[in-house]
């Protein structure tokens, strides 16, 4: 899988190129270093869906996906590719807050069940080490 810059990726480094070309990627004497973007927005730009379970968990519907873990890679060499030295883990929704919807919750478990089938969504009381799980990927996806 290839995620390509997007466009907004392209103009955001512009931007910054262009604002501190004149003193060498400096602030009053210090190296700017450019880091990654926002990693949802590409990767629904390249086919993660946004459905139920994006809406409940955000980003993190590619983590807990197995069919998406390239798009985290390859997002994650795009914004390399354009001059980011450095990345962020894809793991934000990663928190108790949505997991706990997401994978206790009779609803959450509804859409989690129909989207990803029941063999793949964690046990009711097992949603927190799924998400350590998940955080962990994150990581190694970076």
């Amino acid at each position: 899988l290839t995620v390509l810059p997007t466009p907004a990726m392209r103009r955001a480094l512009s931007l910054v190129q262009r604002r501190f070309a004149h003193n060498g990627m400096a602030i009053n004497g210090r190296q700017v270093s450019i880091m990654d973007g926002s990693t949802g927005y590409v990767l629904l730009q390249n086919g993660v869906p946004e459905d139920d379970l994006f809406r409940l968990i955000w980003s993190a519907r590619a983590l807990v996906d197995s069919q998406w873990h390239a798009a985290v890679k390859a997002t994650h060499k795009a914004y390399l590719d354009v001059g980011a030295k450095y990345i962020t883990t894809n793991s934000y929704a990663t928190q108790p807050t949505y997991y706990e919807k997401a994978f206790a919750s009779p609803a959450g478990r509804k859409v989690a069940c129909e989207l990803l089938g029941p063999e793949q969504v964690p046990a009711e009381d097992g949603w927190q080490a799924a998400m350590l799980e998940h955080a962990k990927l994150s990581a190694q996806l970076a």
